[in-house]
């Protein structure tokens, strides 16, 4: 499968919601993508067909990335998707001086952590009772990025 990534567009978000939706008991509403559009960063996968497959957000504050969001459509998971987008937020991380990248995950999320892991993402702490629906711990974890 041919995918591009680009920056997230607000006429991209009911794709977006449908994945979001799609994917998590709590899902963020239209507010928040569109905050994460306008105030931080926001990218999407294409497939050739011109779908959104998939999606990253985060926050850029000094030298630290927060990973606030992942995902990929359910139809396209196991695709490498979510690896691509991790790929390209890594580099244009890097190119902004970026040092760290935090995010955290449902401890029980397997696929999500070994992802993670096999970008040399470590384990830093736990957050107890962090999600609802239903009520689980998360998991901090921290990639250093910056290159030496």
């Amino acid at each position: 499968m041919k995918l591009m990534t680009r920056r997230m567009l607000k006429t991209d978000l009911p794709q977006v919601l449908a994945i979001e939706q799609q994917l998590f008991a709590d899902p963020w509403q239209a507010g928040m993508f569109t905050e994460e559009i306008d105030k931080h960063e926001a990218w999407v996968a294409i497939n050739e067909l011109n779908q959104i497959v998939g999606y990253l957000t985060g926050w850029l504050v000094a030298d630290d990335f927060s990973l606030n969001n992942i995902a990929v459509d359910k139809s396209f998971q196991r695709k490498k998707i979510a690896t691509k987008l991790l790929k390209e937020i890594i580099k244009k991380l890097r190119t902004r001086k970026c040092k760290n990248i935090f995010l955290v995950v449902r401890e029980s999320n397997l696929a999500a952590i070994r992802l993670y892991e096999k970008f040399q993402f470590v384990i830093i702490g736990k957050k107890k009772e962090y999600y609802q629906k239903p009520v689980e711990d998360a998991l901090v974890m921290k990639l250093e990025i910056e290159e030496k």
